[in-house]
């Protein structure tokens, strides 16, 4: 209780607005952090280590058809619902759930195709889009500071996952990737219920009594083009270290990595939501906020995560996923690109606050073409390492060329 008293009064000196919505937040985290470790050394000691790199291939290829399901509507619905209020016109608003509900129909119709290919692939595939639904619906309870229902979406769905696949793993005593995955849907289907369908009711939203216009259409289109830029260098690495042929057992270990990666980064972007809703619903601009008092608790989490890893993993793994020890170094060197990523979190707020979507997202394709062509030049040579060194370099040209543009405009 004292180490938790310590960090609340730690965190109160720098965001004391957000403190409680913080810790909603540290503490779900905490959840998530369990059930998905949960879920991991599940499937870590269920499937083969061959298999398993299977499952991260699936992940990540989804992972990036993700950015396509969702085309820009999470981003946009999050900023507007960030500015709206039950006072104003909610035409925006209603406009783009409108807009996310026919495309999403579209794909819907689309995958039933799957079935005649392969039914894994059909089925990873309404995995994902039924969590594009959930997360959309989760960025408008984020929008409106509902962190309490966003924050605990996540765990809610890893954990129904998890049971899901307990159940299949004690009634069958194996499971299969299909399984895995069929889990995942019924998870997510559960928490469609709870946290998406009021919104629908909510708007009472009608899918075909929709027009989009110019300004809308282009706004989803930035942002498109910004989760393609920032997510698809994340999501890409395993295909690149395929495409260079190296090893599914080898491929399994940065999967891993990157899992406990994922973890730590939602872990601190929290902070940069609080950071966006306080521009958005207080209206006193940039100059108004210091933005050290964010940046500084994002960056000490980093950090305790940091030193967590050197202490406990070589503890922890031995004994619990054996045939992982040797992916504590990939941990421990993937965990220092979280360092600059805390920082892009914060100075993107601010160009997304100013209605800079267009140059975020020049920001964000010349550094996705800045980690191809890195990738490409050092994976063959380094392979693993490659692929970490330039996750990092990636993340600090980033946040290069968004000081620099802020510095333009100071």
């Amino acid at each position: 209780m004292k180490v938790i008293s310590g960090m609340k009064s730690y965190f109160k000196q720098f965001i004391p607005s957000t403190t409680s919505s913080f810790f909603i937040y540290f503490l779900s985290a905490i959840l998530n952090l369990l059930v998905s470790y949960g879920l991991l050394v599940l499937l870590l000691r269920a499937l083969p280590k061959a298999q398993y790199g299977q499952y991260g291939l699936y992940i990540s290829v989804f992972s990036m058809l993700l950015i396509l399901f969702n085309f820009g509507h999470k981003e946009v619905i999050f900023k507007f619902s960030s500015q709206f209020n039950v006072e104003d016109d909610s035409s925006k608003l209603l406009n783009t759930f409108r807009s996310f509900s026919l495309w999403n129909l579209v794909i819907f119709i689309a995958i039933q195709g799957l079935l005649l290919i392969d039914i894994t692939w059909y089925i990873v595939a309404m995995a994902f889009l039924l969590n594009s639904w959930l997360i959309t619906g989760v960025a408008y309870h984020r929008g409106q500071a509902d962190y309490r229902l966003d924050a605990f979406a996540l765990p809610m769905q890893r954990s129904f996952w998890l049971i899901g696949c307990i159940a299949i793993y004690f009634i069958l005593d194996e499971i299969s990737l299909n399984q895995v995955f069929f889990a995942a849907v019924v998870a997510t289907i559960m928490c469609l219920l709870y946290i998406v369908l009021p919104i629908f009711n909510q708007f009472k939203l009608v899918v075909f009594n929709h027009k989009y216009d110019s300004t809308q259409v282009k706004l989803l289109f930035n942002f498109f083009i910004i989760e393609i830029a920032s997510v698809f260098y994340l999501k890409s690495d395993i295909l690149l270290l395929r495409l260079f042929d190296l090893d599914l057992a080898i491929i399994a270990d940065y999967f891993f990595a990157i899992q406990l990666f994922e973890i730590i980064a939602l872990i601190i972007m929290p902070i940069g939501y609080f950071y966006f809703n306080a521009l958005s619903k207080k209206n006193n601009g940039i100059e108004g906020l210091n933005l050290k008092k964010y940046l500084f608790p994002m960056l000490g989490i980093v950090v305790c995560a940091h030193l967590g890893v050197l202490l406990l993993a070589p503890i922890i793994f031995p004994v619990v996923i054996p045939n992982y020890s040797s992916s504590i170094n990939t941990v421990l060197l993937i965990i220092f690109s979280l360092y600059p990523v805390a920082i892009n979190i914060l100075l993107s707020s601010q160009l997304i606050f100013e209605n800079k979507e267009v140059l975020y997202a020049k920001v964000c394709f010349t550094a996705l073409v800045f980690n191809l062509i890195l990738n490409a030049l050092l994976i063959p040579n380094f392979e693993i390492q490659g692929v970490l060194l330039t996750k990092f370099l990636t993340e600090c040209f980033i946040t290069l060329l968004l000081l620099k543009i802020l510095h333009k405009k100071t």
